[in-house]
């Protein structure tokens, strides 16, 4: 008895029913995104090359892991600025602003590491891998600008 109840009910309401289904199957369609696009990541290590750890040199106080921590969120709250952006266009020799490559590119600590995962996301993925590589060149060469290191610091290792 209750199974020819649901289907009254349902037959009664058939109309409401296909306008809900239809309104949610519109809805769908409008929000999603017509554009393909794609991320590209750049991985950066900070570390000892790039910060004096021993307790003596003073570049980083009170506990170690905390203070490169704290260097670390600093570096990745750089990555999204102007000055970052507008070096990494001109490196990478794109058509791009540098508005779109700072709404592109986002930057994040990996989880208990010292590295920062750059990621630049573009609707063409030959830029998207030559911003993210940009970018993270630009943020090195910017951190080099105003923390100048010795010489026999700036050793690249393969």
């Amino acid at each position: 008895m209750e199974i020819r109840r649901y289907v009254s009910i349902i037959r009664r309401r058939s109309i409401l029913l296909i306008a809900i289904v239809g309104a949610a199957l519109v809805a769908g369609y409008l929000i999603t995104p017509r554009v393909h696009t794609y991320s590209a990541t750049s991985t950066l290590y900070v570390g000892s090359r790039s910060v004096d750890l021993a307790p003596q040199s003073g570049q980083v106080s009170a506990d170690r892991a905390a203070g490169l921590d704290r260097l670390i969120q600093t570096f990745t709250a750089l990555v999204p600025t102007r000055p970052i952006a507008l070096a990494a266009v001109k490196a990478a020799g794109v058509n791009r602003s540098a508005e779109s490559v700072m709404g592109g590119t986002s930057a994040q600590q990996v989880t208990n590491t010292d590295l920062i995962q750059v990621k630049y996301t573009d609707a063409d993925p030959s830029v998207s891998v030559k911003l993210a590589n940009a970018v993270g060149a630009a943020l090195v060469d910017q951190i080099r600008s105003f923390e100048p290191r010795p010489a026999d610091a700036d050793q690249v290792i393969s």
